[in-house]
C-alpha cells in the first residue's frame, strides 16, 4: 500500500474512532473479584461456537475482534499467556444480530415533499389538504458484540461488556476493521471493573 493511502486509512481510522462516545454500551462485573492489573489472558470459544452463523460469526471477524481486543487488554497492562503456562483470566465474545423496526410520527401541515397535498395527511379541508401525521417506518439490523472475562481458576465470569449497534453497509474490510476496533474501543472504556469512562 502507498505512503498517501496508509496515511488516508490511518486518518479515517482516528476520525471514526472519535466517534466512540456514542455506542451505547452496558458492563456488569463481580465487584468482590480482584483483577491483577498485570494478569495474563487466553481466549477460549463460547460454548456456541461449533453452530455459529457464518453470515454473522466467521474467521474474518474473529480475528478482528481478537486483534481490537488484544490491543484494549495490552492498553490495560494485561498480557497475552505464555505458551505451556496457566492464564489468570480466559476471554470469549459473542456476537448477534437482530432485525428491527423504528417507527416515528410527525405532526405535518404540508407535507414533505412539497408545499401540499399533504402525504399521509388528511386532515379536515374537503379538498384532503390540511393538518394530520406522517408515519415513518424504518427497518434496520442491530448488531450486538458481547465480551466476556473469566477467572481462569473459578471458571467464572467477573466481567462483561456489550455493545448494541446499527448495523451499516460496509463497503470494504477497512470499513469493517474500523466499526469492529471501534465498537471495542466504546466497551473497554469501562474496563477494568469499575472504571469510569474516558473523557
Amino acid at each position: 500500500m502507498k505512503a498517501w493511502a496508509k496515511t488516508a486509512v490511518a486518518l479515517l481510522t482516528v476520525l471514526w474512532l472519535g466517534g466512540c462516545g456514542g455506542i451505547p454500551v452496558n458492563t456488569d462485573y463481580d465487584s468482590d473479584y480482584q483483577m491483577s492489573p498485570t494478569a495474563s489472558y487466553a481466549w477460549i470459544d463460547s460454548p456456541k461456537k461449533a453452530a455459529r452463523d457464518p453470515l454473522i460469526d466467521n474467521d474474518l471477524l474473529e480475528r478482528r475482534v481478537h486483534r481490537a481486543v488484544d490491543e484494549q487488554l495490552a492498553a490495560n497492562g494485561l498480557r497475552p499467556v505464555n505458551d505451556g503456562q496457566q492464564p489468570d483470566l480466559l476471554v470469549a465474545y459473542h456476537v448477534g444480530q437482530e432485525d428491527k423496526v423504528d417507527i416515528n410520527t410527525t405532526d405535518n401541515f404540508y407535507g414533505h415533499y412539497g408545499y401540499y397535498p399533504c402525504w399521509h395527511c388528511w386532515g379536515p379541508s374537503p379538498y384532503g389538504y390540511g393538518y394530520g401525521q406522517d408515519v415513518w417506518v424504518n427497518y434496520y439490523t442491530e448488531d450486538t458484540l458481547l465480551i466476556d472475562i473469566i477467572d481462569a481458576k473459578t471458571k467464572k465470569l467477573v466481567w462483561r461488556g456489550m455493545a448494541d449497534r446499527r448495523l451499516p453497509k460496509f463497503k470494504t474490510p477497512v470499513e469493517r476493521d474500523t466499526y469492529v476496533r471501534e465498537t471495542v474501543t466504546a466497551i473497554f472504556q469501562y474496563f477494568p471493573p469499575g472504571r469510569t469512562p474516558r473523557k
